[in-house]
């Protein structure tokens, strides 16, 4: 598991990444995620419109959840704390 770790740590550092690496990085994993969902979602009888759909959807949906929870509430958290202990 540690070798894992550090793979994956050298492959995608935490610190000291570039943004435009870091959403490009975003928009891959979010565009595979996409294809693997339109590709293994569904029923065999479903049309591909009502497939794009779904997978649209779960993908926004997912998206946003990840986002919120990676990035506004710890910003929310931390803004909260620093503005409590100015009172």
């Amino acid at each position: 598991m540690n070798r894992l770790v550090d793979y994956i740590l050298r492959l995608y550092p935490i610190d000291h990444v570039p943004l435009k690496r870091r959403v490009m990085l975003h928009g891959l994993f979010w565009g595979l995620f996409f294809v693997s969902l339109l590709i293994g979602s569904g029923f065999p009888s479903d049309t591909i419109i009502l497939r794009l759909i779904g997978s649209t959807s779960f993908t926004v949906t997912s998206s946003v959840f990840f986002y919120v929870t990676a990035y506004l509430l710890p910003y929310l958290v931390l803004r909260n704390m620093m503005g409590s202990s100015k009172v």
